[in-house]
């Protein structure tokens, strides 16, 4: 499984570039930008993508509001995020892209759950 990540488009370049940069420097697979047409993937490396937010708590009421949105979630505690990979990943989805919309609205905040995720869920999908 490989993972991306997506930097808002509507924050400062700045703060974009220290997320990007951050996101390499941690382990990261991929950044993403949103330009609405993200294909230049090798077919050989990565099928199947997935968009999903990332929501790191155990809070019922973030969960809902952010559920209520609609759109696919990675959300709950770390053990929860990560069945739901395992789902995705038994789905045949082999890379997750997840936008920064709800991590946080500071890059700092950003940045620390980007490194909880990298840290404390990617490691038990990573191939070696």
């Amino acid at each position: 499984m490989r993972f991306g990540f997506w930097p808002s488009a509507s924050n400062p370049w700045s703060e974009v570039l220290t997320i990007a940069r951050h996101a390499e420097r941690t382990g990261w697979d991929r950044i993403w930008f949103a330009d609405h047409f993200m294909i230049h993937r090798d077919p050989a490396e990565i099928q199947r993508s997935a968009c999903t937010l990332l929501v790191m708590t155990d809070n019922d009421t973030v969960l809902g509001r952010v559920r209520a949105s609609g759109r696919p979630v990675l959300g709950g505690s770390n053990e929860e995020i990560k069945q739901t990979v395992q789902a995705y990943i038994d789905a045949g989805v082999d890379e997750i892209i997840i936008p920064d919309n709800t991590l946080g609205s500071s890059a700092s905040q950003r940045m620390e759950q980007m490194d909880r995720f990298i840290e404390e869920i990617a490691p038990a999908f990573r191939q070696e």
